[in-house]
């Protein structure tokens, strides 16, 4: 007996031994306990990786390589893979590797060395062990084409699909024995390079039923350009009523799981109905979710817009305006008519109709009131470029009930992360609806209005950066003279949030709160690190948000930032960290920024900070606090370190390229005037006041040839 205990211990050990050396080698499928409840998913974040496989570029598109049996020549398929084949694909030089991942979105472009040209398919295996048998929702996304097969059984095939915008996108009902639950999964990037993703989970219905509520509440139509039926998709829902309705006519019809087909139901529109635009309601059990379709041909609206708007005689700033958002559709159509990129049918018709809908929206408050000024709604604007001369656009919401309330309203500023686009109106970023349209509700709940910055896109530079902001502000307030500038709030997300924070560290007398998402705290723009300018947001309501599964920020230079707030005073510095950011399943992630922002939406006393830092390409932002400065040479980067020394009313200076600086002594505290003094590089001076109680200091220091970075 003792020996067989001995010979049973040495197995398991042995065993032991080989199931780690097998996830060393990567080469095991992952076996991943089922810990789950009703209020939250099971994310699944480890994957056997097999990829990605080769294709002749010349005989086939990457698009086309969907339907290739890539695996069958390795004898691997949805019923699993053993040791055996994993050598023999090794031998090939077919990539096999074991995936570990913070969050459960797979971006497998992370995992394809040199070009990916010639590279379409991964395949993925995961294992789900489960105590007991068990109903739940798989909640998935992917693109461009991704098939998702459990226990040998396919269960998701998607096509066509070029964004992972919901992250949570389709809903099935699967159901799991006890034990072992192997997942398999092919994905194809389609003809889009940025297109090969994947990111699936396990959730209870009542939770599936939740996520679909927040995700699809704006886009549920899969097709909202119709002729005479509309396809709604409905995810974990089998019951409820639509409603399709304009300011005239209204139909109604209720659907069950008899008349529900694939998650899908077909409802019929009434034959008599002309055309133009309608909403559509779902009515699920606790929750309304709302679209907007065109009936009718939307090339023949196109045109017949566009020639209204010809024949309009507006003055020159309406005109601007209509131009960006005319800009927009005519992109659409332009890729529509060109065809040079494989489009996603349903987000490019979503995009018709929605930008279609605001353009007519605009025209219609046009000719009623002959301005835009305090325009409602969803709409692009734009100003002109002093030294472009070309047109500049933003995107604005404010909310109908905002405006009639007749009190000044606070806005919220986004900073854009798009470095891909030369411009606003051809950005992914004004894609993403449904994303947009959550922002925007979430901002009306508030009492806010909203406006998105591009800031140049790939080309943002501080000092564009800082006038374009400025002009926006100065647009808005002209059309809609209740806006609170003093109430003015920045938020972002990532390369957008790194953005927010050294616009608000260059101007920080000019904003009331600052809240980011996982902002590349990291060296970026100008080469400057946010962290060394914090102490500028000292009048400042700062949020810093960190995603614990966020990849591409990490906690250790978030917090450096955090601790050198801390050490230099900020009031207001709140430091949270959630579980995933905007890598989470539902759309509404941004609700603690605009909950926050709500919450401090007063003016608190204003303190003087006792440091003011500041590096910037010319003068155009040379004024805050009490410090404004001149430069020697306005073609070159100008640098400056001014302490102030509260207790004996002293001032310590260090700058480069500044000829002069002006101490406005008005806005600080100062004990004994007559004893002030100040020191440049340790050479102490006596302080001269002029007639303003201004202090006037000559300095000439030297000039670095430092040219601003992008």
């Amino acid at each position: 007996m003792k020996y067989m205990k001995y010979f049973f211990c040495s197995l398991a050990l042995l065993s032991l031994m080989f199931l780690n050396s097998c996830r060393s080698e990567e080469n095991c499928i992952p076996n991943i306990e089922l810990f789950s409840n009703n209020d939250s998913v099971f994310e699944i974040k480890q994957w056997l990786l097999i990829g990605p496989f080769i294709f002749d570029t010349i005989s086939q598109s990457a698009e086309e390589t969907f339907k290739n049996p890539d695996n069958l020549p390795y004898e691997f398929d949805e019923n699993g893979i053993d040791i055996k084949t994993i050598k023999k694909l090794k031998e090939k030089q077919v990539k096999v590797f074991y995936a570990n991942r913070k969050n459960a979105l797979v971006n497998f472009l992370d995992y394809v060395n040199g070009s990916i040209n010639d590279k379409s398919n991964f395949y993925a295996f995961s294992n789900i062990i489960s105590q007991e048998e068990k109903e739940m929702i798989m909640v998935c996304d992917g693109c461009s084409n991704y098939s998702i097969w459990l226990n040998g059984s396919k269960i998701v095939e998607v096509k066509g699909r070029y964004n992972t915008f919901k992250l949570g996108d389709r809903f099935t009902k699967v159901k799991l024995q006890k034990g072992n639950n192997l997942i398999f999964a092919k994905i194809n990037r389609g003809n889009s390079l940025d297109a090969w993703k994947l990111i699936v989970g396990l959730t209870a219905e009542i939770h599936a039923k939740k996520i679909y509520v927040l995700n699809y509440k704006y886009d549920f139509i899969h097709k909202p350009i119709v002729e005479n039926e509309l396809e709604i998709y409905l995810g974990p829902f089998n019951s409820g009523e639509v409603v399709l309705s304009n300011s005239t006519r209204i139909f109604k019809e209720v659907f069950n799981s008899s008349n529900i087909k694939n998650d899908y139901v077909n409802i019929k529109l009434p034959t008599n109905w002309p055309n133009g635009f309608y909403t559509c309601q779902v009515h699920l059990k606790d929750n309304t979710i709302e679209q907007v379709f065109y009936k009718g041909n939307f090339k023949k609206f196109y045109n017949n817009i566009l020639a209204e708007k010809e024949a309009l005689s507006f003055e020159t700033i309406v005109k601007q305006d209509l131009n960006s958002q005319f800009e927009r559709l005519e992109y659409l159509e332009c890729l529509e008519k060109t065809n040079r990129i494989k489009i996603d049918e349903h987000l490019f018709e979503l995009n018709r109709v929605e930008w279609g809908k605001q353009i007519l929206g605009t025209i219609e408050f046009a000719k009623s009131n002959k301005c835009l000024k305090n325009n409602p709604g969803t709409q692009l604007r734009c100003f002109i470029d002093k030294n472009s001369g070309l047109p500049v656009t933003f995107l604005f919401h404010i909310d109908k009930k905002i405006l009639d309330s007749h009190k000044k309203f606070p806005i919220v500023l986004v900073a854009i992360s798009d470095s891909i686009s030369n411009k606003l109106v051809n950005s992914p970023y004004l894609a993403n609806l449904a994303q947009l349209k959550e922002d925007a509700s979430l901002a009306s709940e508030k009492g806010f209005a909203i406006c998105w910055l591009f800031l140049k896109g790939n080309k943002f530079t501080l000092r564009q950066g800082v006038d374009e902001v400025e002009r926006v502000i100065s647009n808005l307030i002209g059309d809609y003279p209740l806006l609170d500038e003093t109430a003015v709030f920045f938020t972002g997300e990532g390369l957008g949030g790194q953005r927010a924070m050294l616009l608000t560290q260059m101007q920080p007398d000019k904003y009331a709160g600052l809240a980011i998402y996982n902002p590349f705290v990291v060296p970026r723009h100008n080469n400057e690190n946010p962290s060394n300018f914090v102490g500028n947001l000292i009048n400042l309501q700062v949020l810093l948000l960190h995603g614990q599964k966020f990849d591409e920020c990490t906690l250790y230079k978030f917090r450096e930032f955090v601790i050198n707030g801390n050490r230099l005073g900020l009031r207001k510095l709140s430091f949270k960290q959630t579980k995933n950011g905007q890598l989470e399943f539902s759309i509404n992630y941004n609700y603690p920024i605009f909950d926050f922002f709500a919450k401090t939406n007063q003016v608190l006393p204003f303190r003087q900070p006792d440091i003011v830092r500041l590096k910037t390409f010319d003068n155009s932002f040379n004024s805050f606090y009490w410090l404004k400065y001149f430069p020697v040479k306005e073609s070159s980067k100008s640098e400056i370190v001014a302490h102030f020394y509260p207790f004996d009313s002293r001032f310590n200076i260090k700058c480069v390229n500044v000829k002069s600086v002006i101490i406005d002594s008005r806005k600080l505290e100062i004990i004994d005037s007559k004893k002030m003094q100040y020191s440049i590089e340790g050479n102490k001076r006596n302080i001269i006041f002029n007639k303003d109680g201004k202090i006037e200091i000559s300095i000439i220091s030297k000039v670095n040839k430092i040219t601003e970075q992008n």
